[in-house]
């Protein structure tokens, strides 16, 4: 009995070792080195953790991330959509960088920057009177004789009306003859001389009202004049029309102008022009007048009766009429006589048919005097009334 209980003591301890050893050989068959290793899990949770929890730290760190970009982004950009900035976030000015000053130029650079800041100003200079001679030699061709003599167009002579603001006499004469007029030219546009905002308007929107309300196709043409301070400028002419930049944006403008208030055209009354700037005005004519034609807007422009100094036949070949100012053959700072001596009309109109086409050409009058004291003051304006 004693011999079996043994024999079945040796199996059980024999059947032990079996399973050690197996469990062993397994081990070593999972490492190289035939060791258990260290942070062995056999059931996969301690991985399963470790994963959980690095999404959350990822998550946080990437939340707390933005959150950084944006508070320093955030107070810089909420004034520039009209919104007021957070007093508890960073402001613009902890945001920017100091900029770093400039090193002190050696002797060469300073040299170097001069006589490349003086090139720049020499090139300019070339740029500009190559221009101005393009645009003289424009005029000229503009000025020669056409071939052949132009007729005159058959129809009625036009009509044409002139308004200002600041005589209530005139609305009452627009009202009065607004049935026989062709055209109306108010005094509504001035030049500025600022390049961001070349036009000055005063546009009187109780006359405006009544002839587009009366008679809706009747032809508004407002006068554009360089006349600031009660006087003709050549400053604001020279800076708004001196430079193919300020031209185009001039020319935007009185677009938009005439485009917001349904206007038929534009009539020019440029005035006092130095003999230097007249090339600059006939290419803003030009210029002015090819945009016109591409939206069936008339151009007119007011020149002076007797003027060598102006190419009357340049003028006409870049406009659809021309106004000859027919008055002031005599004015109010000069010596007394009268507004329009026959004779003198008479001799300049046939110097200027010789040359401008009668279909194309207005003839203006004045009706108004002037009445000179003795006391050798300027003379006083009177109406026709």
């Amino acid at each position: 009995m004693k011999r079996l209980v043994r024999l079945y003591h040796h199996s059980v301890v024999n059947v032990k070792q079996a399973v050690s050893l197996s469990y062993i050989f397994k081990m070593k068959e999972q490492s190289p080195n035939g060791k258990q290793p260290v942070f062995f899990d056999q059931k996969g949770k301690r991985w399963r953790k470790f994963s959980f929890l690095s999404v959350i730290v990822a998550i946080v760190t990437t939340v707390l991330l933005a959150f950084f970009i944006v508070s320093v982004l955030i107070n810089p950009f909420l004034p520039q959509i009209r919104l007021k900035p957070f007093a508890a976030l960073p402001q613009q000015n902890d945001t920017a960088l100091p900029v770093p000053e400039m090193p002190p130029l050696t002797k060469a650079e300073s040299l170097l920057k001069q006589s490349s800041e003086k090139a720049k100003q020499e090139k300019a200079k070339r740029e500009a009177v190559h221009r101005q001679k393009i645009a003289n030699r424009e005029m000229m061709l503009a000025g020669r004789p056409a071939p052949t003599p132009r007729q005159a167009a058959p129809g009625k002579p036009l009509s044409v009306g002139f308004y200002v603001n600041w005589d209530d006499s005139s609305l009452s004469s627009l009202k009065q003859h607004i049935s026989a007029l062709d055209w109306v030219i108010p005094e509504w546009i001035r030049l500025s001389g600022d390049a961001s905002n070349p036009l000055v308007l005063d546009i009187d929107t109780q006359a405006l009202e009544f002839m587009q309300q009366e008679k809706p196709d009747l032809p508004i043409l407002p006068l554009l004049q360089n006349y600031k301070n009660e006087q003709w400028n050549t400053d604001i002419l020279i800076n708004s029309i001196s430079t193919e930049d300020g031209r185009q944006k001039l020319i935007k403008s009185l677009l938009d102008v005439i485009a917001a208030n349904k206007f038929g055209g534009l009539t020019l009354d440029i005035e006092e022009v130095p003999q230097a700037s007249q090339g600059d005005l006939f290419m803003f004519v030009k210029e002015l007048h090819t945009e016109f034609q591409k939206r069936n807007l008339l151009l007119a422009q007011a020149v002076p009766y007797d003027n060598d100094e102006w190419n009357y036949r340049a003028y006409a070949s870049v406009t659809d009429y021309l106004m000859l100012m027919a008055y002031d053959q005599h004015w109010s700072t000069g010596t007394a006589g009268p507004l329009a001596g026959q004779d003198w009309y008479d001799s300049i109109l046939k110097k200027r048919m010789a040359e401008l086409d009668p279909a194309k050409t207005i003839i203006c009058f004045g009706s108004y005097g002037y009445n000179w004291a003795n006391d050798g003051k300027e003379a006083e304006t009177v109406t026709f009334q």
